[in-house]
């Protein structure tokens, strides 16, 4: 079947749609869609680049880079460059989407934009349902599992599915889609269609405190706080009080949940008592103690390395050189990175990295609340609440997450005709 001239230009947005499926694919297909992603943006929208170089495009686009330009820079001072290199080959999406989505991508329309985000929101729907499946399988091959109360969720996530997931991140993707459904459920008016909406929110909610992902639950809760307080002005008080009262069962019937299940209810409250908050030793030291441990070292590594950081490619090495301080054997049995994405970036292009990273986050989050993106605001407080306790970004998963769909984000306010926002 021959393709007219106007279909074979929208092969890039079919592709960025595909791509958007991401949670549902393996590294291998994520990496293939990329690269053709990539190619048929610019061989389709090359001839405008000019114009968008003239534009405020390139503006956003050097404020999204800047710090990965830094991170690049730093491939010159590790003494470990096959590692710095593999860092910036697993990072390439902070650079390969805000360069195709905002310096060469045309105008994105808002069906086009909603129908990117449904088209994530609808992978993580199809996800749940098959980690859902999984979990039923493995519950009918282990039938020694007496108790739903004391199911192992968190280790299927991670090693009986055909991907290679992490339950922070899935849980970060469903957080994300339950804002969404939240968001777009006052644009359908059938019953059967909120019904859904209403079901998979709380499908996805479930999964938030069966995977036990802490973080994400925190930043869950504190996001739906902070959007009460940017909504004070509409819907007058009394919407405001019944938005509290959904919030406070919804928070009583997790913690409930979370208390009936045993192994949840460690990972929640005993696993991170204060009393673990020490040094760690022996052969089971506590996550909390754990976590001592690597922010202790990554704090020392950055007071001695402020200005410029050890090089992206030396990062690992230098923490690893620390643990062997400590009097376990923890440190040795896996690789425990920097666990906060803000330390990563400090130890590896120095404090200058940083405050590019959070000046361009502190600027999206400005223009999130000026146009009263609150589903923007809500992308990027979840992550940045993340990014507190997890090298969150530093894996495909992540860091093709927030790159690809920040670009997009960008690309809408762009595209909308919003007043501009003087950087």
């Amino acid at each position: 079947m021959n393709m007219n001239k106007y279909e074979l230009k929208d092969i890039p947005y079919f592709l960025l749609v595909l791509l958007s499926f991401f949670p549902l694919m393996p590294y291998g297909i994520i990496s293939v869609i990329t690269i053709l992603f990539a190619l048929s943006t610019v061989l389709f929208y090359g001839k405008n680049v000019l114009e968008k170089l003239k534009s405020n495009r390139i503006r956003y686009f050097f404020l999204s880079i800047a710090f990965f330009l830094v991170l690049i820079l730093t491939i010159s001072y590790s003494s470990n460059k096959e590692s710095a290199l593999n860092e910036i080959r697993k990072n390439l999406n902070f650079l390969i989407f805000p360069l195709t989505l905002l310096l060469f991508f045309p105008k994105l329309s808002r069906k086009k934009f909603e129908n990117t985000i449904k088209a994530f929101v609808a992978s993580c729907l199809v996800l749940s349902v098959y980690l859902l499946i999984v979990i039923c399988i493995y519950t009918y091959y282990n039938l020694h599992i007496r108790s739903l109360f004391d199911f192992p969720f968190r280790d299927i996530i991670s090693g009986k599915t055909y991907l290679d997931l992490h339950p922070t991140y899935v849980c970060l993707w469903f957080a994300f889609s339950i804002f969404f459904l939240i968001k777009d459920i006052k644009n359908h008016n059938k019953k059967v269609i909120k019904t859904l909406y209403i079901l998979s929110i709380i499908i996805f909610y479930a999964f938030v405190i069966l995977l036990a992902a802490r973080t994400v639950f925190i930043a869950i809760n504190l996001n739906f706080l902070l959007l009460l307080f940017l909504l004070k002005n509409k819907g007058g008080i009394i919407k405001k009080i019944k938005y509290l009262v959904i919030y406070s069962i919804i928070i009583i019937v997790a913690f409930i949940t979370i208390k009936r299940f045993g192994i949840i209810e460690y990972r929640f409250f005993d696993e991170v008592r204060i009393s673990n908050l020490k040094e760690p030793k022996g052969r089971k030291p506590t996550s909390l103690s754990l976590r001592y441990g690597i922010y202790n070292c990554d704090y020392q590594i950055f007071k001695n390395n402020l200005l410029t950081g050890v090089g992206v490619g030396d990062v690992q090495g230098k923490l690893n050189e620390c643990y062997k301080n400590y009097r376990t054997s923890a440190f040795k049995k896996r690789k425990l990175d920097s666990h906060n994405y803000f330390f990563y970036l400090s130890l590896s292009g120095g404090i200058f990295c940083l405050l590019l990273f959070l000046y361009m986050y502190g600027k999206n989050v400005f223009i999130s609340i000026k146009t009263q993106d609150y589903l923007y605001f809500s992308f990027l407080v979840l992550i940045f609440i993340c990014c507190l306790t997890e090298n969150v970004l530093n894996r495909v998963h992540g860091n093709l997450f927030f790159s690809l769909f920040n670009s997009v984000f960008i690309l809408n306010y762009l595209s909308n005709n919003h007043r501009n926002i003087k950087l």
